[in-house]
């Protein structure tokens, strides 16, 4: 009965009996699986910590004491504090609260309130000199106005808790941040969000950031753009105000907007090619005040006629024995013309893999190849094809195997990029795997030589919770090696939003209501699939690295593996005069041939994992060998020639 501090912390506790215990004045109980807690009679408690449990309510009205409460990760949605006057530290982070009175908490000086539901936070009565309140991301409004932000002043600081701190991170919708004094907010309650903007007088809490919003048109026949022209979907559209981009891409009606706040913005189209101009080049816009809008539309035209079709094949689920394993196909008009009577043939390993179905059928099938007649692609085009797979069992496929995929969109006639009308896939077989996973298809490692290539990267997710998660949100922070200028989304399971800024990308399913794992063990699954080049100048031995964090609805965030690539030197070092070499056909089924302009001497043919598989001797500029018994896959060829060592890649389908 004359307990004073009970400490009951991770001991699997499922109820727990103190209501006797009337002169308790600290309670912790966090880690546990107690479903309810009466605290009622405790009225001298002054320190309270219930986090980690399995609590769907709490009634604390009677513990007009308490001066520090810990109620972190809970599916609390209401949490009634208007008796709790002495209220100093509060944290209620991983909660589903989407409103709280603090109002009457005329004590508190830290709060802690990440991953929540919380939309708008109103500290105005409360002396707050910490605060955290990270990765909230419904919040929009805060409001600081309340005559103590001096004390997040290092110099002054916090009168019970010690040095004082302020971090608003990872708040994507968090518009303003109303606060006593701009400038001292600017020197010492950063960081807050780039778009977000400090403002004085919080009326304005009720209204909207500025928006720059527009329409992209192409403007294929050159006769002005007009109403019956293409609105081409995925173009990256980029605003700078000196500091941050802020980016978005237009979606499928040519629609794109991007919340800013106030100054000076210079808002441009980034990625095209060089064969398209569009105008305006440049807007140029200055915004005084806030909940404005400026419209910029570009409309789109070719400067030339370029044909450029490009195709990728990503895996969206693992490869696992005996069961089915999906594929998404992608293909891509970049070029300037509607391109007729096109075709995608996908060729696979029959002895490991069998053919199950595809959205759309296929047009032709072989024991070992796919084909579609897709027809006509007009420009700025994005199409997919969902294609399964039979995954052989033990013992034709363990844990380790290798299955391969060539993928070809024709025709390649004057296709001004030949290389990228073929994708080479190669999925390693595994026997578990985590759900939750970012890939770069092209491998571990990549030739210094395709550094100005396109690295394409697939993320996928899976709700392994209890229950349908309404909203998820990936985000991607780039490495800087990532120029993500060239970003583009080439496919992705749901509809979504994308939000670009600086080295950020946030993919947003809103509303994605994705079931969980139990319920629909298929259904719980997503993919995004995106390219992006590396930036110019990476060197030999540079590494990029890639992860990203996925936040289902209110949850902590789960980080993926990272994904390394490695540029690489060619299979040996080249110190030579660059010769001119063409390698045809490519792909090739039967033989290959090499015309060069110096005195081919020996050739050697290696595989992916650099194992040589032949040598063959030769006198003269040309050579003809045969590989109609080589698997399918891509492969090199090394040329040592009179002139020096040249290394070669070609594929066989």
């Amino acid at each position: 009965l004359n307990l004073i501090e009970l400490n009951l912390i991770s001991n699997e506790l499922n109820s727990l009996d103190i209501s006797n215990n009337i002169v308790l004045e600290e309670l912790i109980v966090s880690n546990n699986q107690i479903t309810e807690i009466d605290v009622t009679q405790n009225i001298n408690l002054n320190s309270l910590a219930v986090s980690n449990n399995i609590l769907n309510t709490i009634d604390i009205s009677q513990n007009i004491s308490l001066e520090a409460l810990f109620f972190n990760r809970s599916s609390v949605t209401d949490l009634d504090l208007s008796n709790n006057t002495q209220l100093q530290n509060l944290s209620i982070w991983e909660t589903q609260i989407e409103e709280i009175d603090l109002s009457n908490l005329e004590q508190l000086q830290t709060l802690r309130i990440d991953n929540s539901a919380i939309r708008i936070l109103d500290l105005s009565n409360n002396p707050i000199c910490n605060l955290r309140a990270d990765n909230n991301l419904q919040l929009e409004y805060v409001n600081l106005r309340n005559g103590f932000n001096t004390s997040f002043d290092p110099k002054v600081g916090c009168v019970n808790s010690g040095f004082p701190s302020f971090t608003l991170e990872n708040c994507p919708n968090l518009q303003f941040v109303c606060v006593d004094d701009i400038d001292f907010a600017q020197e010492f309650m950063v960081p807050i969000p780039p778009q977000t903007a400090y403002i004085e007088d919080c009326s304005l809490i009720n209204g909207d950031l500025n928006r720059i919003e527009g329409i992209v048109t192409y403007d294929e026949m050159l006769n002005g753009c007009d109403s019956n022209d293409l609105t081409p979907e995925g173009l990256l559209v980029n605003t700078f105000n000196g500091d941050s981009n802020f980016a978005n891409t237009s979606d499928s009606n040519g629609f794109y907007t991007i919340p800013v706040g106030e100054g000076d913005f210079a808002t441009t189209i980034l990625g095209l090619p060089d064969y398209f101009s569009f105008t305006p080049d440049m807007s140029q816009h200055n915004f005084t005040g806030f909940d404005q809008t400026e419209t910029i539309d570009f409309c789109i035209q070719p400067t030339s006629t370029v044909q450029d079709l490009s195709v990728s094949l990503a895996p969206v689920s693992a490869a696992l024995p005996g069961f089915d394993a999906i594929y998404t196909l992608t293909y891509e008009n970049l070029g300037t013309t509607t391109i007729d009577n096109t075709q995608i043939i996908l060729t696979f390993d029959e002895g490991r893999i069998s053919f199950d179905e595809a959205t759309p059928n296929p047009s032709a099938q072989t024991a070992n190849s796919l084909t579609w007649d897709i027809g006509a692609i007009d420009p700025f085009t994005i199409g997919s094809i969902e294609v399964r797979f039979n995954v052989f069992p033990p013992p034709v496929n363990v844990s380790g195997d290798i299955l391969e995929f060539i993928a070809n969109i024709n025709p390649t006639t004057g296709d001004s990029t030949p290389q990228d009308n073929t994708f080479s896939l190669e999925q390693e077989i595994v026997n578990s795997f985590d759900p939750n996973d970012i890939t770069v298809l092209e491998g571990s490692e990549v030739l210094i030589d395709d550094a100005d290539e396109f690295l394409h990267y697939v993320i996928r997710f899976q709700n392994t919770g209890t229950a349908s998660a309404i909203n998820v949100r990936v985000q991607n922070e780039l490495e800087e090696q990532l120029d993500w200028t060239t970003f583009r989304l080439l496919d992705s399971s749901h509809e979504l939003n994308i939000e670009l800024i600086n080295q950020q990308i946030d993919f947003v399913f809103d509303g994605i209501n994705l079931p969980d794992e139990t319920t629909d063990p298929e259904g719980s699954q997503g993919y995004i699939l995106y390219e992006i080049k590396p930036i110019e100048g990476v060197i030999v031995g540079d590494i990029i690295e890639n992860v990203v964090d996925i936040f289902f609805d209110f949850n902590a965030p789960i980080t993926t593996n990272t994904a390394t690539t490695t540029f690489t030197e060619p299979l040996a070092t080249e110190s030579f005069v660059e010769q001119n070499f063409d390698v045809f056909p490519n792909p090739a089924s039967d033989n290959i041939n090499i015309v060069g302009t110096a005195n081919i001497l020996e050739v050697h043919l290696y595989d992916l994992h650099g194992k040589k598989i032949q040598s063959i001797h030769n006198q003269g500029k040309n050579i003809q060998f045969t590989v109609h018994s080589l698997k399918a896959g891509l492969y090199f060829v090394q040329l040592f020639t009179d002139a020096g060592v040249v290394t070669k890649r070609f594929i066989k389908k």
